[in-house]
């Protein structure tokens, strides 16, 4: 059985080949069933586990054009923000600046 640490998630089990995917079961932790003889080795049962990232932050009105948020520049409501994976150029997320303080905040 495989205990996933607080803070972490488990991935998604038998994805690609033994030797390359999770073998846990997501709900329970556990492994598949192995026999083995005297003598033998199985390398391949193992847990895919990661800790989810966060992006995200404050759309505002550069006006000054130097890339750094001034005092005097403000947030910008309705701002929607795109979130692509880099090879396909799929999207993944979408979310909009809100009214309320111009961020915004994508959990990967």
């Amino acid at each position: 059985m495989f205990m996933t640490p607080a803070g972490y998630n488990e991935t998604t089990p038998n994805t690609t080949t033994d030797a390359n995917d999770s073998d846990a079961d997501p709900a329970t932790g556990n492994s598949p069933l192995t026999n083995l003889v005297s003598g033998e080795s199985d390398q391949t049962i193992d847990a895919g586990i990661y800790r989810p990232a966060t992006i995200g932050d404050y759309v505002w009105n550069d006006t000054d054009g130097d890339g750094v948020q001034d005092p005097t520049e403000t947030g910008l409501n309705g701002v929607t923000v795109i979130l692509k994976d880099a090879a396909t150029l799929a999207v993944l997320q979408t979310t909009v600046t809100t009214l309320v303080d111009q961020q915004y905040s994508m959990i990967l």
